[in-house]
């Protein structure tokens, strides 16, 4: 009994380190940027050895990545929050589950700025495509269910739930892929751009879903550009 208790004590501490080291390099990412965070930053912050830090995280970069999946937990987090509440329609909770995220993204707007001039450099493709792959896996697990909702209310029209829950991500994923060009190469008609890429998204999704047209409002133009464009 004495043994396993030493090995339950001594998993947490082990989990309990991993997650001071993740909470000290998001803190320090916050305040200073990734690029600009050095290994001995973090080390000073948490108090430990070299030696120690790599017996976590064999890189700087694997430990972006177990905190970019902490961030998606985080996000799918708030979705779940949605879909679990029975008296919202497949239309509120369609709709919720975009206004929150964005709101979610815009409370970690400058951290998610430097995470994107990070991931759209050549050599973090890779990284990206996982961190992409990681959401969206999730992701439909969550929508599937507010799109069956939907087909059960008459509201959303498709025999195929769970695909067309992956194609609304595919379709959210590429409209920021478009959207994060135009932030990192500004351009002087970003307003305009922004406007008919919102919108023609937007129109996508419902026809995706078979919805009415108008009836979603899960992106709003004015909105992207004041909070990520000024």
């Amino acid at each position: 009994m004495a043994g396993a208790t030493s090995m339950a004590r001594t998993v947490k501490d082990h989990d309990s380190r991993r997650r001071e080291i993740l909470d000290a390099a998001q803190a320090l990412f916050y305040q200073k940027g990734y690029e600009q965070t050095s290994v001995q930053d973090l080390l000073n912050a948490v108090g430990i050895a070299k030696g120690t830090f790599y017996h976590y995280f064999d890189s700087k970069q694997t430990l972006l990545k177990e905190l970019t999946d902490r961030i998606v937990e985080e996000t799918m987090v708030v979705i779940q929050q949605v879909v679990d509440q029975p008296e919202l329609t497949a239309v509120e909770k369609f709709t919720r589950i975009y206004l929150q995220t964005h709101q979610w993204k815009v409370e970690h707007k400058d951290f998610l700025l430097d995470l994107m001039r990070i991931f759209y450099q050549d050599d973090n493709l890779r990284l990206r495509y996982q961190l992409m792959r990681s959401a969206m896996d999730q992701f439909v697990v969550l929508v599937a269910q507010v799109v069956e909702q939907g087909v059960a209310e008459g509201v959303f029209v498709t025999p195929y739930p769970r695909t067309t829950a992956q194609i609304t991500y595919q379709l959210m994923q590429n409209m920021a892929e478009i959207l994060a060009d135009l932030m990192l190469h500004p351009r002087p008609d970003v307003d305009a751009l922004i406007y008919e890429t919102v919108n023609a998204y937007q129109q996508a999704t419902e026809r995706v879903l078979g919805a009415a047209e108008g009836s979603l409002q899960i992106f709003d133009a004015a909105t992207i550009y004041e909070k990520w464009f000024t």
